[in-house]
């Protein structure tokens, strides 16, 4: 799959966009060709100089590092849950926690997010995440990398694929001028146009994609 998304860079622009951190992203895909948004889009990078860090992400900082703490010691003793430390937002990860439990971690980050206004909720797959409070997401993300690479949609189509609740956003954002495709199933309504079943479709899509480009 990484030779494919390789190959398919040399033919196209390709960007990554993760809820994850973008130097955790680039260790992990390690393909310097492509463009990486990290943090939901909160911190982009890639070739030529294309670079972005919202501009008002830094001033939240302080509150994360708050939610932190209070997260860490509300939630200490729950078996299987994961406090995650990223650089602009908190992952609270349950999906090993007891079921009997769930509802007590879903309720004291509900109590954290409701007591500090400079932080919002979101929802993944079993994971709860503390973002800054600032209208940003994955779909401006991807608005901000086509207006920076000064896409022509007269000419080029942008294609978001994603399996999470929080690519729902960029969905949204690509409806009336791209094409968004679930992958699998994150068990909540979508915006997608196209859905595959899982990732052997996904690499069936790319090679299709690659060919298509040769030609």
């Amino acid at each position: 799959m990484k030779g494919m998304v390789k190959q398919l860079a040399s033919l196209c622009t390709v960007a990554i966009v993760s809820g994850r951190d973008r130097l955790d992203v680039e260790q992990r895909v390690g393909l310097p060709q492509l463009i990486y948004a990290g943090s939901h889009g909160f911190d982009i990078s890639g070739p030529k100089g294309l670079s972005m860090q919202h501009p008002l992400a830094a001033a939240y900082l302080p509150d994360l590092y708050h939610a932190q703490k209070m997260l860490i010691r509300r939630l200490e003793g729950i078996e299987g849950v994961q406090v995650e430390r990223k650089k602009y937002a908190l992952a609270i990860h349950y999906r090993n926690v007891p079921e009997d439990k769930t509802g007590y971690v879903k309720e004291v980050v509900h109590e954290i997010s409701n007591a500090m206004e400079k932080l919002k909720i979101s929802t993944g797959k079993k994971v709860l995440e503390l973002r800054p409070a600032i209208d940003w997401h994955k779909g401006k993300a991807v608005g901000w990398i086509m207006e920076a690479l000064q896409l022509d949609l007269a000419k080029a189509v942008p294609i978001y694929l994603g399996d999470d609740i929080t690519d729902e956003d960029a969905f949204r954002s690509l409806k009336e001028t791209g094409v968004g495709i679930l992958v699998g199933d994150h068990g909540e309504p979508t915006d997608a146009i196209y859905r595959l079943e899982d990732l052997s479709q996904v690499e069936q899509l790319l090679e299709i994609a690659i060919q298509f480009l040769k030609n």
